[in-house]
């Protein structure tokens, strides 16, 4: 008879061998199964190696990234160094943590999918956990098209991402509050690309990561350059910028006011870096700092340039400045946008000239602004301006104009929903940049709250957490106009008080349960139609048998629907208009069955349901919809060319 094959036991593999093979399992299984299989396995596959290993590949984004980065190169030293006493990190407590935030995140998730209860509550508590729910968020970003709820996935995961990277940006351009300890310029800056970055990785970190590893790279290239003196450095600095990493301004004139050019993210990381005068500046100042030069931005009019000052004691040129100095400093002017020259004095003086014959009866700027580094503040003011400015031009071109297209084109996102962004970072910077000492700090405000409750309502964690204390502040300075005189949208308390009330009310249950209301109510939840009057497509998303008071709250008009009188038009009632006229009105259309559908700009729009008109061809939906679906529906059924309603809690029966 053979003798049986020689047995393989755990004790005979080394366990240096074992760790290479457990590197390999996933953790998951090493958890459940394989640690269990012997004391040897246990102790192999609880190895710190493997569990860091785990760390870095089953985790992109962290919260703390410094104190996770440093500790992996310390740890990479400590397993070089066996006799090193030095506290180590637990890396399977690390791994296990993550593990339990991400299973906390996907419950409130589904939550979040599941009902509308509550859900802005459940936004802020997956946002609270910053970098450490990205990527459980971008999983949702990439969540199949054969998933039951797609859609909603999707949906909920790019709200929820992007609200976390405008709390991040939000959090730096709170701290322009601060006058004395200013964020860092290209970190500011960088506050804007946050606001349509999605799922793009040119983020806070990269940008202060490319920045540093600029200056290491100038640092090899110019081994004597701690040497130089000031003009030098300044002078160097600048040419490698210009000539060799190519950061010249911009190349065609048309393009200026493209959005990609305000943005200091999409500057450095594309190939021809594109940027305004003001982005090449802050690009040359942040690297400059980071070189230990003294630099910043002169904002002044029309062409910011950049501002280098010397060392204290001493010239541009490293010679010493007499004590009986009037000035124990020298600056010079470099506008790294167009030119690697210095900018000569007489140069400034005509600029400036020039400006002021410009200007006309306006007010002269302070010869500051073309001689001083402006504060941060001030900086991000110009930036949010030019980003206006950019906004408004949009609006103004046609919808098929190649002009609108290059203007809006970002990396990622939806070209119109990014100019919406666009704005709203603008109204956030106006916000966060002024000190609420100032008397008109609120200038702005209930256009912000406006657009912040329409259409932003996720972020409701931020105004609490960074805007309701500068408000608070600001009226507290105002014996004129005490708080309780501000109601509505100029009242930040109020609102937050009317969204945390929406958000926790409990569903309106919609039945059908008579045969009158089947008759009554021809379509269901998810239809999608188009309008036959005005031509847009929509999905129904809300329906009342008789009359409008049965419509979810709150719903909105069309622009074009505004008067009365046509045929599909409810009207407006004005701020000035009394409640009995509103009622006498909604009293008139009571028996009129209405809806609220879903477009791609809003979410909830008003129609009759003689406007209707049922569209079974899938390739007449705008692409713009399938996304915005995802708030109220769970996935497209192409062979009905209907959305799979999401709104079970208030319309049951469709």
């Amino acid at each position: 008879m053979a003798s049986p094959p020689p047995s393989v036991f755990p004790r005979e593999f080394g366990d240096e061998l074992l760790l290479h093979i457990f590197l390999d399992v996933p953790p998951e299984d090493n958890l459940l199964s394989l640690q269990l299989v012997s004391k040897k396995f246990h102790a192999v596959a609880n190895d710190q190696t493997v569990w860091k290993q785990h760390c870095v590949s089953s985790f992109r984004y962290w919260s703390d990234e410094g104190w996770f980065r440093d500790n992996i190169r310390r740890s990479a030293g400590q397993d070089k160094d066996k006799n090193n006493k030095k506290k180590k990190v637990d890396w399977k407590k690390v791994f296990l943590r993550r593990k339990r935030i991400n299973a906390r995140i996907g419950r409130l998730f589904d939550e979040i999918i599941q009902t509308k209860v509550d859900r802005l509550d459940k936004f802020e508590q997956i946002c609270e956990y910053g970098y450490d729910a990205k990527d459980f968020l971008l999983e949702q970003l990439a969540t199949s098209e054969e998933a039951e709820d797609v859609l909603a996935r999707r949906y909920f995961g790019t709200t929820l991402l992007d609200s976390l990277h405008r709390g991040l940006a939000i959090e730096v351009w709170s701290k322009l509050q601060d006058a004395t300890n200013p964020p860092a310029l290209d970190q500011a800056f960088g506050a804007f690309d946050m606001f349509v970055l999605h799922d793009q990785p040119q983020d806070l970190r990269y940008i202060s990561s490319w920045f540093d590893e600029a200056a290491s790279s100038f640092r090899s290239s110019h081994p004597d350059f701690d040497q130089l003196p000031t003009r030098s450095k300044s002078l160097a600095l600048v040419r490698w910028l210009h000539e060799e990493q190519g950061f010249q301004g911009i190349t065609h004139e048309e393009d200026y006011r493209n959005f990609c050019n305000c943005l200091i993210g999409h500057a450095i990381s594309s190939d021809d870096h594109p940027s305004l005068p003001l982005v090449s500046s802050a690009i040359f100042a942040s690297l400059a700092t980071r070189l230990g030069l003294d630099a910043g931005c002169c904002n002044a009019p029309i062409h910011v340039h950049a501002v280098i000052t010397s060392p204290p004691g001493f010239d541009l040129d490293n010679n010493p400045i007499p004590s009986s100095s009037p000035s124990q400093t020298e600056k010079m002017y470099l506008d790294p946008y167009t030119s690697t020259q210095e900018i000569r004095s007489e140069d400034l003086t005509r600029r400036r000239q020039t400006y002021l014959a410009a200007a006309g009866p306006l007010p002269p700027p302070p010869i500051s602004s073309f001689t001083d580094a402006a504060p941060v503040s001030t900086l991000i003011l110009r930036m949010s301006n030019n980003l206006k400015t950019s906004y408004s031009l949009a609006k103004r071109l046609p919808a098929d104009s190649p002009a609108l297209h290059n203007l809006q084109h970002l990396r990622s996102g939806d070209p119109e929903l990014n100019t919406e962004l666009v704005l709203y970072s603008c109204l956030w910077a106006n916000l966060l940049s002024v000190p609420p000492s100032q008397p008109d700090w609120d200038s702005g405000l209930d256009f912000f709250l406006n657009r912040f409750a329409l259409n932003y309502s996720e972020d409701l964690w931020l105004v609490s957490k960074y805007l309701l204390p500068l408000y608070d502040r600001f009226v507290s300075r105002r014996a004129a106009a005490p708080p309780a005189n501000r109601v509505g949208w100029e009242n930040v308390r109020e609102i937050i008080a009317m969204l945390q009330n929406l958000d926790r009310r409990p569903p309106v249950v919609s039945r059908r349960y008579t045969e009158e209301i089947h008759k009554r109510v021809k379509y269901k939840i998810g239809q999608v139609f188009r309008h036959k009057r005005y031509g847009y497509v929509g999905v129904i998303n809300g329906w009342a048998a008789a009359g409008m008071a049965g419509l979810p709250t709150p719903h909105y008009v069309a622009p074009d629907d505004e008067q009365l009188g046509a045929d599909d038009s409810e009207g407006v009632v004005s701020a000035g208009e009394e409640m009995g006229e509103w009622n006498e009105f909604r009293a008139r259309r009571s028996g009129r069955t209405y809806y609220t559908c879903l477009r791609p700009n809003c979410d909830r729009l008003r129609l009759a349901q003689e406007t209707i008109e049922i569209i079974t061809d899938a390739s007449e939906i705008p692409q713009q919809l399938f996304f915005a679906a995802g708030k109220f529906f769970k996935r497209f059924d192409a062979g009905t060319c209907t959305f799979v309603s999401n709104l079970k809690e208030f319309y049951p029966d469709d």
